[in-house]
């Protein structure tokens, strides 16, 4: 996992089970995650935040898949997830 928050730290790296977040009022662009990474770091990251994390999608269908499987890593977690479908 690598963070482009800082273009001079675009190069660091960073574990899915301790993701870096953003400082107020900064975006955050996750990289180079393969496989379930981006799940697990999603769950890891709102589960270190304590607050809501939102996450937007380029489709319905990436949503859909997202959803599940954090299902999946959080389902021993008091995680409350939440779906909020386009309507075009």
């Amino acid at each position: 996992m690598s963070s482009t928050a800082d273009p001079s730290k675009s190069g660091s790296r960073h574990s899915p089970l301790s993701p870096p977040l953003p400082e107020t009022g900064r975006q955050l662009t996750w990289a180079q995650l393969y496989g379930d990474t981006l799940p697990l770091g999603l769950e890891n990251a709102a589960r270190q935040h304590g607050a809501p994390v939102v996450v937007v999608t380029p489709d319905t269908g990436f949503a859909e898949k997202l959803l599940d499987q954090l299902r999946f890593f959080s389902k021993h977690q008091d995680l409350p997830l939440f779906s909020f479908p386009d309507w075009e």
